[in-house]
C-alpha cells in the first residue's frame, strides 16, 4: 500500500490506508504485537508526508501522546475562529448540526482520533488492573489548559464527546479534581464551564450523585453554572430519590433559570414528587400550555395516588403514557386488585417495560416474591429487556423473601440478556444479604465496589448507609459507626436523613443517649429539612425504652409542632410503650390502635396519605402486633386471637411476625393444642410457598429446579420451633418434642443455637440425659457469656467450630469481593446464619475484635463483619436443667465422663458455681 497509484494525491492515499489499518491490526492476536504495526504504520505515514488530521492520526498510531496532543492543541489554535462561533453558539443552546465546514471537519478528525485512542487505553488498563488512571488524567490536564476544544463537546461530535466523557468519568477522584480547578486563578467562565463538563461527564455515565455534588461545589465558589448543565445532572438524578443532593440544584434553577424548558422540567419534577403546590407555583411561570398543564396535573395525581382524579381524566387509555399513569395511581394507593385488574388490561395492548416495573415496585414492598418472580418471566416471555429499576425491585422482594443467593443469580441472567447492572442493584443485593445475617457477603460486594474504576459503580452514599444498616445490624461499637460516618464526608459524600438516622440508632441502641440527642441535632442543622420523622421516632424509642416518658413526649409535641405526620412506625413505638404499662395503659394503647388502624384502612381507601401509601409499608402490622405481643405476655391469648383477626380481616398478608406472636401468646396461656396448631399450619403453609419460590427462581435463572429450601429459607421458622418446643416440653409431651425436630429436620429447615438449647433442655426433662450430653459436646461448644469465668476453672478445648467459621467467613468474604455474584453453597447456611430480626436493643457484651494502634478503622470496621457471634453456647436454663437431670440420675454418671468429656467437666464446673 506504500506504492501510490497514479493520480492519486498524498492526502487521498493516506485516507485510504487509515480506513483499513484497523483490520489489518486486529487480526493480530495479542495487543504487543499489535501496538508494534501500529507504531510502525505510523512511522512510515509520516515518512509519506501526512498533514493536518492525517498526521495526528499516524502520530496516534506511534502511541507518542503527549506529541499527539501538543500536534492538537496547535491544530486547534490554527482553527480558532470557526471553534469560537461554534463554542458560541453552543452556549446559546445553538448546536451546529453541520460538519461540512472544512476547518470544523478537520479538527474533528484530529481529534477524534486522539480521544478515542484514549479511551481504548485508557479502557486496557481497567481490564489489566493496572489502572492508574493515566490516560483519564492526560485528558483532563489537556481540556483544562485547552479551551477551545470544549466546543466539540455536543452532538454534532459524537465519538469526540462519548469518548472525553468516558476518560473523565474514569478520573480516580473527580470532585477532588474539580474543586483544585475551582480554587485556580483562572477567568470564573472557564472555571465553571469546565466543573460542568466534568459534572455532565459523571451524568452521562451514571455517576449522577457525583455530579450533583460538582455542581454543588461550583455553586459554593459562587461562579454561575450554564443552565443547561443543572437540568441535565438534576434529570440524570431525579431517578435515584437523593432529593438532599437535589435541593439545592433546585432552589438555583428556581431562581436563576430562564429557559421554558428548566420551568418544564421542575414543574415534572414537582409533579413526580407529589408536590401539587410547588408544582403550580411553576406551572404560573410557564405561558398558558393547556395541554401541558393537564399532562403535569395528571403526572401528580397518579403520583399521590389519586385514583379518582387520574380515572376522571382517563376513561380508558389510549396511550402507553395514560396506561402507566393510571396503574402507577393504583399502586400507589395501595390497591393491589386494582392494579392487577388494570396490568392486565393493558399490558395486552401495550408493550412497555417500565408498566412491569410499576408492578414490581408494589410487590417488591409488599414481600411478594411470588408475584415479582411470575413478573419477571413474563417481562421475558414478551421479549423486554429488563431495566434497572424493574431489577431492583425483583431483587427487592427475593431479598425479602430471604433468597440472597437466587437474586444474584437472576441479575447475572438479566445481565446476559443486555441489563445495565447499576450501582444500586448490588446496594440491593448487599440489602438482601443483611437481611439473612450474611455480613462477609455484604463486605465483599461493597469491597468489590471500591475496586470499580467506573465512577457509576464506586460507592455512594446509599452504599454506605447500606453498609452502616449491616454495622448497626450486626452491634459495630458506636464510635465506630460515626467513624464511618467521618469517612463519608471525607470522601465527598454527603450524609442523608437516612445516615444520621443509622447512626442515632447505633449510639441508641449502645444506651449513649446523650450522643443520640448530638447525633440527632447535628442533623437537624444539616439536613436540608431538619430531622427527619425516622430521626424523631427513634430518639422517642430510646426515651421510652429508659423511661423517659416527659422527654419522650417533648419530642412527640415537636413532631406535631413541625407538622409532621406521624407514621405507622411512630405510632407503633407508643403502641408498644403504653401496652407495656399497666392495664389502664393497655387500655389507651389498645384505643389508639383501633383509631389509628381504622383511620389507616379510610386513608388508604379515599388516596389521603400525605406519604404514598406503598412507601410506607406493613402499616397494620406495625400498628396491631406490638398489641398482641402485649396481651400475649398477660396470657391473655383470646384477646391477643382478637387482634390477629382483625389484621385478617383488614386485608393484610399473612406475615410470619404476627403467627410468630399468636404462637407466644397461646404458648403465655400454656394452650398447647393451639401451638401445635399453628406450627402445624405454618409447616404446612410457609414452607411449600417457600418451595415454590426457589423452584421458580430456578427456572428463571436457568438452574436446575429444587424442591428443597434455599439456603438461607432453612431458618425462616427458628423462631416459631423453639416455641413449639418449649411448649411441649413443659407440658411433658415428649413424644411430640422429637416429633416436631423430626418434621422440621424433613422439611429442611435448618436449626439456630436456641433451637437446640431448647432441644437439650426437652432432653433433659424427658430423663434423656446422654442425648443431652450430646448435644453440649458437640453443638453447644462455645464458653456461656455470663459464666464466662468457668472457663479458668477448667481446661477449655480449642475453639475449632469458631475459628472454621471465621477461616469460612474469610474465604466468602474473598469470593465477594471478586465476584458479587458469587453463589453460597447450600450447606454453609445451616450452622453460619441464623435467623436476623431488627432488635430493639443490642447485647451490652458486643465489643469489637482486638486490634493494634495502629490498625485504620476501617479494618477493624470489616474484621466487625466477617467475625462470627459467638451464640453456639449452652444457655443458663440448658445448664440448670442438664444439671438437674444429672443430680437426680445417679446411675449413669460413671460412664457418660467417658463418653462426653468435655460436656461433663463444664457441668462439672457449673454445679460448683450453683452452689457458691
Amino acid at each position: 500500500m506504500e506504492q501510490r497509484p497514479k493520480g492519486v494525491g498524498a492526502e487521498a492515499h493516506i485516507d485510504a490506508i487509515l480506513e483499513q489499518v484497523d483490520s489489518c491490526l486486529y487480526a493480530e492476536p495479542t495487543r504487543e504485537e499489535r501496538a508494534r504495526l501500529r507504531c510502525d504504520v505510523g512511522k512510515r505515514l509520516l515518512a509519506a508526508g501526512a498533514t493536518d488530521a492525517a498526521e495526528i492520526e499516524a502520530i496516534v498510531l506511534t502511541g507518542h501522546w503527549d506529541q499527539a496532543l501538543g500536534r492538537l492543541r496547535r491544530l486547534l489554535n490554527q482553527k480558532a475562529p470557526a471553534l469560537q462561533q461554534a463554542q458560541e453558539r453552543l452556549l446559546q443552546g445553538q448546536h451546529l448540526y453541520s460538519r461540512r465546514h472544512a476547518d470544523l471537519h478537520t479538527v474533528y478528525r484530529a481529534a477524534k482520533a486522539v480521544f478515542t485512542a484514549l479511551a481504548d487505553e485508557c479502557a486496557h488498563e481497567k481490564t489489566f488492573k493496572t489502572y492508574g488512571g493515566e490516560a483519564a488524567a492526560r485528558t483532563a490536564a489537556f481540556l483544562q489548559s485547552t479551551p477551545l476544544a470544549w466546543a466539540l463537546l455536543q452532538p454534532p461530535f459524537p465519538k469526540v464527546i462519548h469518548a472525553v466523557y468516558t476518560l473523565l468519568a474514569s478520573l480516580k477522584h473527580p470532585r477532588a479534581h474539580v474543586q483544585s480547578v475551582l480554587r485556580t486563578t483562572r477567568p470564573e467562565a472557564e472555571r465553571a464551564q469546565y466543573a460542568g463538563i466534568v459534572a455532565l461527564a459523571l451524568a452521562n455515565r451514571g455517576a449522577s450523585q457525583v455530579a450533583a455534588a460538582i455542581v454543588a461545589d461550583i455553586l459554593h465558589a459562587q461562579l454561575v453554572p450554564h443552565e443547561s448543565v443543572v437540568r441535565r445532572v438534576l434529570r440524570m438524578l431525579a431517578p435515584t430519590k437523593q432529593h438532599e443532593l437535589a435541593k439545592p440544584l433546585v432552589q438555583w434553577l428556581e431562581q436563576h433559570g430562564t429557559s421554558a424548558t428548566s420551568y418544564r422540567w421542575l414543574a415534572l419534577y414537582y409533579a413526580e414528587l407529589g408536590h401539587t403546590a410547588a408544582m403550580e407555583q411553576v406551572l404560573e411561570r410557564l405561558a398558558p400550555d393547556a395541554s401541558f398543564h393537564s399532562y403535569a396535573h395528571m403526572v401528580c395525581e397518579a403520583s399521590r395516588g389519586d385514583v379518582a382524579a387520574v380515572t376522571q381524566r382517563i376513561a380508558v387509555p389510549t396511550t402507553e403514557e395514560e396506561a402507566f399513569r393510571l396503574l402507577r395511581a393504583h399502586v400507589r394507593q395501595d390497591d393491589a386488585n386494582g392494579a392487577r385488574h388494570v396490568f392486565r388490561a393493558v399490558s395486552s395492548v401495550f408493550e412497555s417495560e417500565r408498566l412491569y416495573s410499576e408492578m414490581a415496585r408494589m410487590a417488591a414492598q409488599l414481600g411478594d416474591a411470588t408475584t415479582v418472580l411470575d413478573l419477571a418471566a413474563q417481562l421475558e416471555g414478551a421479549g423486554l429487556v429488563c431495566s434497572a429499576t424493574t431489577l431492583t425491585y425483583m431483587v427487592q422482594a427475593l431479598g425479602r423473601a430471604q433468597l440472597p443467593e437466587k437474586a444474584a443469580a437472576l441479575i447475572a441472567r438479566h445481565a446476559s440478556r443486555g441489563t445495565r447492572i447499576e450501582r444500586r442493584v448490588y446496594a440491593a443485593l448487599m440489602d438482601a444479604y443483611i437481611q439473612v445475617g450474611h455480613y462477609p457477603a455484604v463486605l465483599g460486594i461493597y469491597q468489590w465496589l471500591q475496586a470499580q474504576h467506573d465512577a457509576a459503580l464506586q460507592p455512594d452514599a446509599s452504599v454506605y448507609n447500606t453498609l452502616l444498616k449491616a454495622h448497626v445490624r450486626r452491634g459495630t461499637p458506636v464510635a465506630q459507626v460515626l467513624q464511618c460516618l467521618l469517612d463519608m464526608q471525607r470522601l465527598g459524600l454527603t450524609p442523608d436523613a437516612r445516615t444520621y438516622a443509622l447512626a442515632v440508632q447505633s449510639a441508641s441502641d449502645s444506651g449513649r443517649l446523650p450522643l443520640a440527642e448530638e447525633l440527632f441535632a447535628l442533623a437537624d442543622r444539616s439536613l436540608a429539612h431538619g430531622a427527619s420523622l425516622a430521626l424523631h421516632t427513634i430518639l422517642m424509642h430510646a426515651y421510652l425504652r429508659t423511661g423517659q416518658t416527659q422527654r419522650a413526649r417533648e419530642m412527640w409535641d415537636q413532631i406535631q409542632a413541625r407538622g409532621m405526620e406521624p407514621s405507622h412506625v411512630t405510632l407503633g413505638v407508643l403502641i408498644q410503650s403504653y401496652a407495656s404499662g399497666t392495664e389502664s395503659s393497655l387500655a389507651i394503647a389498645q384505643e389508639l390502635a383501633w383509631e389509628r388502624s381504622d383511620e389507616a384502612q379510610t386513608q388508604r381507601a379515599t388516596s389521603l396519605w400525605k406519604v404514598p401509601a406503598l412507601e410506607q409499608g406493613a402499616a397494620l402490622e406495625d400498628l396491631l402486633v406490638p398489641l398482641m405481643d402485649a396481651h400475649g405476655q398477660r396470657g391473655d391469648a383470646w384477646a391477643a386471637e382478637h387482634v390477629f383477626h382483625r389484621l385478617l380481616d383488614a386485608g393484610e398478608p399473612m406475615s410470619m411476625r404476627a403467627l410468630t406472636s399468636l404462637m407466644n401468646a397461646y404458648r403465655y396461656a400454656g394452650d398447647v393444642d393451639n401451638v401445635m396448631r399453628l406450627w402445624d399450619e405454618c409447616c404446612d403453609v410457609l414452607v411449600p410457598r417457600a418451595k415454590a419460590q426457589v423452584t421458580a427462581a430456578d427456572a428463571l435463572t436457568t438452574s436446575a429446579s429444587s424442591a428443597t429450601l434455599g439456603s438461607f429459607q432453612q431458618s425462616m421458622l427458628c423462631l416459631p420451633l423453639s416455641i413449639a418446643i418449649q411448649t411441649a416440653s413443659r407440658a411433658g409431651a415428649h413424644d411430640k418434642v422429637a416429633e416436631i425436630w423430626t418434621r422440621a429436620q424433613d422439611a429442611g429447615l435448618a436449626f439456630d443455637a436456641q433451637n437446640w438449647n431448647h432441644l437439650c433442655v426437652a432432653l433433659a426433662r424427658a430423663d434423656r440425659l446422654p442425648e443431652a450430653l450430646q448435644i453440649l459436646e458437640t453443638v453447644l461448644t462455645e464458653p456461656t457469656p455470663a459464666w464466662s469465668e468457668l472457663k479458668h476453672q477448667m481446661e477449655w478445648p480449642d475453639d475449632e467450630a469458631w475459628t472454621h467459621r471465621l477461616q469460612r467467613n474469610e474465604t466468602d468474604q474473598a469470593a465477594f469481593a471478586a465476584d458479587p455474584l458469587h453463589q453460597v453453597m447450600p450447606e454453609q447456611s445451616a450452622k453460619l446464619f441464623g435467623p436476623v430480626v431488627p432488635p430493639f436493643r443490642r447485647p451490652p457484651q458486643h465489643t469489637a475484635p482486638k486490634q493494634s494502634q495502629a490498625d485504620d478503622t476501617s479494618m477493624r470496621l470489616h474484621e466487625m463483619l466477617i467475625t462470627p457471634q459467638r451464640q453456639w453456647f449452652p444457655a443458663y436454663e440448658t445448664l440448670r436443667s442438664v444439671l438437674a437431670a444429672w443430680q437426680s440420675n445417679k446411675t449413669m454418671r460413671d460412664t457418660l465422663p467417658n463418653q462426653f468429656p468435655h460436656a461433663c467437666a463444664r457441668i462439672h464446673a457449673f454445679e460448683s458455681k450453683w452452689h457458691a
